[in-house]
């Protein structure tokens, strides 16, 4: 059976649905599947077939599986009072956000994780260039006061 049809039985069956919370999807199709010529087997087989489609879709789960029964989700039961079809419930319904996934967050976390290392090392070369830069400015201190000196001697041998 094509997607299409189960999509065309399951709208029937939600709109179908008086329970929410314990159905049986034969009984609840029963008077609709009996102007459709299908034999006893194949509304079985479509019974079952609904139930896939609804449990893969997030709108149906299993109470009982031997004896058929079932319960809307809370996205089932939305879908039914929206009173809307399945296609245009999902056309409507909001699409997770790709900045709400995980690996968002794990891609941030690695990139701030490489900032803060090159940070780190950036950080100890800086230090170091300063401990160079300290030292030849000591140098340059004592450089200069032997040119003072010198020239404090020069001057006063002239005067």
């Amino acid at each position: 059976m094509t997607d299409k049809k189960l999509e065309e039985y399951f709208n029937l069956l939600i709109a179908k649905i008086k329970n929410t919370r314990e159905f049986n999807i034969l009984i609840t199709l029963k008077a609709n599947l009996n102007r459709i010529n299908l034999d006893p087997k194949e509304k079985d087989e479509l019974a079952d077939s609904i139930a896939i489609f609804g449990i893969n879709k997030g709108f149906v789960d299993v109470i009982n599986t031997s004896t058929g029964w079932y319960k809307l989700t809370d996205k089932g039961i939305r879908l039914k009072e929206s009173n809307l079809t399945l296609k245009k419930f999902l056309k409507n319904e909001p699409k997770n956000k790709w900045y709400n996934e995980n690996w968002v967050g794990f891609a941030i976390a690695f990139i701030v994780l490489l900032f803060s290392v090159f940070q780190y090392f950036d950080n100890r070369s800086l230090f170091r260039e300063l401990d160079h830069v300290k030292s030849q400015r000591d140098s340059c201190k004592s450089e200069f006061s032997v040119h003072t000196d010198k020239l404090k001697t020069e001057m006063k041998s002239k005067e």
